[in-house]
């Protein structure tokens, strides 16, 4: 988020949601920024068009299952938080900007084919990438989609 609020600057707009409390000084230094504003809410319950009016360029989503350490369960359970980031992704992001994208963090696993399918029915150009900061024994990727359809 503080990375985020310092990139898109004072004219962007950022809005943050978390289920967890967010940490007290982060939101203190994230919050100065006039154009952020910090949520707490559960994605899977969130009725998100009925709370923004305007539509966004990018949706950041780092959502992750708090993980049980049995690879299956793990990747089952990021597969329906991402699919349902996929889902918001859609519905917040501005259709008539070609550019417009999202960035959507999944665990790999043998349900990622079925969430990049998923997304290619949704957007234009869908890439996954597994960045090199990533540890070997991550399961950690993200897909990259951007032009949303309906344009």
């Amino acid at each position: 988020m503080l990375f985020s609020s310092k990139l898109i600057g004072k004219h962007g707009r950022l809005v943050g949601v978390d289920i967890s409390d967010i940490k007290a000084s982060l939101m203190q230094e994230v919050e100065k920024q006039c154009h952020v504003k910090l949520l707490r809410a559960n994605i899977m319950t969130w009725e998100a068009p009925e709370v923004l009016r305007d539509r966004f360029d990018v949706v950041l989503s780092d959502v992750a299952p708090r993980t049980m350490g049995v690879k299956a369960l793990d990747g089952e359970r990021s597969f329906v938080l991402s699919s349902r980031a996929l889902d918001l992704s859609y519905l917040l992001l501005n259709k008539e900007k070609r550019a417009s994208c999202a960035v959507i963090k999944i665990f790999q696993s043998e349900l990622s084919p079925v969430f990049e399918q998923q997304a290619k029915g949704l957007f234009q150009q869908v890439h996954m990438f597994t960045p090199k900061a990533c540890r070997k024994q991550s399961t950690e990727t993200y897909l990259i989609a951007s032009g949303p359809v309906g344009l």
